[in-house]
């Protein structure tokens, strides 16, 4: 059996997944949980907006749906504003999901 049946990127792939599902940090190179670094400000792109969910994008083309109802409503409004306006608009994300703030437009 060969043993490069993964490429790096396949693993990168695999550990932002496991990232993912599990809520945890991705491992470090030395095998570590990234815990005990600075936490990283995830930056999304939103890409559509209806009634009930804000659609965000990161630059890697992951995606996220955020719960308009379980946001700031001044926050939600702005974002709506900006975006009907037709800005780009960016966005950061709060551990629960919600929005955290607006980037830049």
């Amino acid at each position: 059996m060969p043993f490069t049946v993964f490429t790096t990127s396949h693993k990168k792939t695999f550990l932002k997944w496991h990232a993912k599902l599990t809520g945890g940090a991705a491992p470090t190179h030395g095998g570590r949980s990234g815990t005990g670094a600075a936490a990283t400000v995830q930056k999304y792109q939103v890409y559509d907006i209806t009634v009930d969910t804000i659609s965000c994008m990161t630059d890697d083309g992951d995606t996220v749906e955020v719960d308009a109802a379980g946001c700031e409503a001044t926050l939600v409004a702005r974002v709506r504003e900006l975006f009907d306006g037709g800005a780009e608009v960016r966005v950061t994300l709060n551990d629960n999901g919600s929005l955290a703030s607006i980037l830049s437009t």
